[in-house]
């Protein structure tokens, strides 16, 4: 009993340094896959039980911490981009492989990104002494999931923002095909865009084709993405025979002012979170103690 309680209560402590003048991203699943060198699934709620940034402009800055709002409409709208994602890719091996029995990479996982505005690299951990910086992970294994029709580029998801060539906004996906309330008809669907009448009928994951046309470059995204570890198996957090190689736990400047201010703990919705620092601050640290028990939902 004692090493279950333990392990219920066991925290992970993250630390980063941030970039001045832009929004940091950070995707905790990817940053705990690092350091605890097993795949943490991101499509959970990851709690945050505290943290703290340290930093010493010369004039007060304000930083804030945004994640995905915890609500039941944004975790469905996720569960829909997860649902027509592992759809197509149990299509694909059934056309393609059938009978096979586990073709598809080891360490498959859905992923999302958090808005229309972060890219595909987030940043990672430090370490102190670390000569590395921050803790490289392995190029191309830890790729955000897609879905792909017969003429279109592949689309990637994110939670929050507008759709694009390459991207689908998953809230807004799930607005737009959610029937208007009191509807009696399947036309009762909402116009966001303002053309064609409801935007359910135009709906890329709606009109998703999981035909056979085009199956090679659907089939590589469920054999090759992620068929590797998502860490590198010689490569361990810190670095290896560096003495001072320890894992960040703080740091403070000597100010006059509030160089040190703690962080609230909060809940992030598959592990992401953007940090917008403004110019003006001299990269921040950022620590977070993170719970290892995420909820899945």
């Amino acid at each position: 009993m004692r090493r279950k309680s333990q392990l219920l209560m066991a925290v992970t402590r993250l630390a980063f340094q941030l970039t001045d003048g832009v929004v940091n991203y950070i995707d905790i699943a990817s940053a705990m896959s690092t350091i605890q060198r097993t795949l943490i699934r991101q499509k959970q709620v990851f709690t945050v039980v505290g943290g703290m940034i340290v930093d010493n402009p010369t004039n007060p800055q304000l930083i804030t911490i945004s994640t995905a709002p915890n609500t039941w409409y944004m975790k469905a709208a996720i569960n829909r981009c997860f649902r027509a994602w592992k759809r197509q890719r149990a299509m694909t091996l059934e056309t393609t492989v059938p009978g096979s029995r586990n073709p598809q990479a080891k360490y498959s996982d859905f992923k999302i990104l958090l808005n229309g505005g972060s890219a595909n690299s987030y940043i990672q951990p430090i370490a102190t002494g670390s000569t590395a910086g921050r803790i490289p992970i392995p190029s191309n294994e830890w790729q955000y999931s897609t879905v792909k029709d017969e003429v279109n580029p592949a689309k990637t998801f994110h939670i929050i923002g507008d759709h694009s060539a390459t991207r689908y906004g998953a809230m807004k996906g799930w607005v737009q095909t959610r029937p208007l309330p009191n509807s009696v008809a399947e036309e009762d669907y909402v116009d966001l865009d303002g053309v064609n009448g409801a935007d359910y009928d135009e709906d890329f994951l709606n009109l998703l084709d999981n035909t056979v046309t085009g199956q090679d470059e659907r089939l590589d995204a469920v054999m090759e993405e992620n068929d590797d570890a998502p860490f590198i198996p010689s490569s361990v957090y810190g670095g290896i025979g560096q003495d001072t190689a320890l894992q960040l736990q703080c740091s403070t400047y000597v100010s006059s002012t509030n160089p040190t201010q703690m962080i609230p703990g909060f809940k992030a919705l598959c592990g992401l979170i953007a940090i917008d620092v403004p110019a003006g601050t001299t990269s921040p640290f950022l620590f977070l103690d993170v719970l290892n028990t995420p909820e899945a939902f």
